[in-house]
């Protein structure tokens, strides 16, 4: 695999290869393998690596280090250790990029344990509060295909949600063309609803305080550890936002965990905003970004219609 050799170098300098094989689920954008290594010390190590060409993988793989070293400087215990990306050298004209972090063996269980996801989904909103005052992020962050985030902050939640709504809606209309009801909706929402419900947040004095989500965290991209059963997240598409925000995509149908264990678990630890009354509302204004994008990359799927 050439690839995969080619991102030797990336890492640390006393380790010696002894093997790199393809592993896990390669997609239509990238390749992802093992590699398994030793120290002088004599200690066994292993890592994780995925690799694609084009610019599109250079942004998606700049994006996706960028968010996990932030969550890995927030709550370490949650996360494999990034370790580097950067460009390689790949059959043809195309331009590689490669992303590495250690490697850990994961269960095949297909949902996440809902008070140990609530837990620890809370704990890094919570203890990622006071590390940035504004929205955003300073790398652009991938929904798939798609920038879900261009680079940037902004001071105000509220701008940074209608400017990622908007783009969601505009990706999904190049994917599936224009349907009259929903851009009058969309018209609608955008121009009342969102006011409406983000505004409310400020009432009476109040502040949104950016909190740092993992920004894809849906059902796949949580792993448990074999050995352990120790919970963890990967694959951040992360930036700055009202907490509540991260559980849209947890209300969502076409993913698996929508069961409404998965917010109370929330919420025990990180009670809802308020107006507490409204948060429904805002979850479900929230998982309208996620249908939409995820109705981007599916043509004709029944989310667009939810």
């Amino acid at each position: 695999m050439s690839g995969l050799a080619l991102t030797f170098a990336a890492l640390p300098e006393d380790i010696r290869i002894v093997r790199a094989n393809e592993h896990g689920d390669s997609n239509i954008w990238f390749i992802t393998g093992r590699i398994d290594g030793i120290r002088r010390n004599g200690d066994m190590v292993s890592y994780f690596v995925k690799y694609g060409g084009g610019s599109l993988a250079k942004a998606q793989l700049e994006g996706e280090f960028e968010s996990m070293r932030n969550i890995f400087a927030i709550m370490p215990d949650i996360v494999p250790k990034p370790h580097s990306w950067g460009s390689l050298e790949i059959e043809g004209d195309t331009q590689g990029y490669f992303y590495v972090s250690d490697f850990i063996k994961f269960n095949q269980a297909s949902v996440p344990d809902p008070a140990t996801a609530g837990f620890n989904t809370a704990l890094l909103h919570k203890l990622s509060r006071s590390s940035e005052k504004r929205f955003g992020f300073h790398a652009a962050t991938y929904d798939g295909l798609f920038c879900q985030l261009d680079a940037g902050y902004e001071a105000e939640w509220f701008t940074l949600f209608q400017s990622m709504l908007s783009k969601a809606r505009c990706f999904d209309r190049s994917t599936n063309g224009p349907w009259k009801e929903l851009d009058l909706t969309m018209d609608c929402l955008i121009r009342h609803v969102v006011p409406r419900l983000i505004g409310a947040l400020e009432w009476n004095g109040r502040k949104i305080e950016p909190c740092f989500i993992h920004g894809d965290l849906w059902e796949g991209n949580f792993g448990t550890e074999a050995s352990t059963g120790k919970l963890f997240v990967f694959d951040a598409a992360g930036y700055y936002a009202h907490n509540e925000m991260e559980l849209g995509m947890w209300r969502t149908t076409h993913h698996s965990m929508h069961a409404m264990k998965y917010r109370q678990e929330y919420f025990k630890h990180m009670p809802p905003s308020e107006p507490a009354e409204e948060v429904d509302d805002r979850i479900r204004l929230y998982s309208i970004k996620s249908y939409l994008m995820y109705s981007a990359h599916c043509r004709g799927h029944y989310a667009r219609r939810q």
